[in-house]
């Protein structure tokens, strides 16, 4: 966790890390390797997204859901990007609740392309 004397620092650490990971614009972000690294991030750090959700819970789920994550190219990032969303959801489920119908139809799209003819992301 983030307890053992990490302060607010922490917070704003994660606030400015999300943030930079947030743009497209950055093509480090969907690199297969950052990619996973981001995720693997967002799942261990958990607890600095649910103490700043307002601001950081969104573009945590965004990045399990858009191209750095479940859309992502490689199947084996999309892939790992399904496990570790499972593993993001679960503490965090009060959180995502009001998002839920978003969260909902983001997963519908990927389902849909997932189980199409070219069988694009979650593979």
């Amino acid at each position: 966790g983030l307890g053992g004397g990490v302060g607010a620092g922490a917070g704003a650490g994660a606030d400015s890390f999300f943030s930079s990971q947030q743009s497209h614009a950055v093509p480090a972000a969907t690199h297969r390797l950052v990619a996973s690294a981001f995720l693997d991030l967002c799942v261990r750090y958990h607890l600095a997204v649910a103490r700043a959700a307002h601001r950081l819970l969104a573009p945590a789920l965004a990045a399990f859901l858009d191209g750095r994550g479940m859309r992502h190219p490689s199947a084996e990032v999309s892939r790992r990007a399904c496990y570790l969303f499972c593993r993001f959801v679960k503490p965090l489920r009060g959180q995502i609740a009001p998002r839920l119908p978003e969260v909902l139809a983001a997963l519908e799209g990927i389902m849909r392309a997932a189980g199409s003819v070219d069988g694009g992301g979650v593979g």
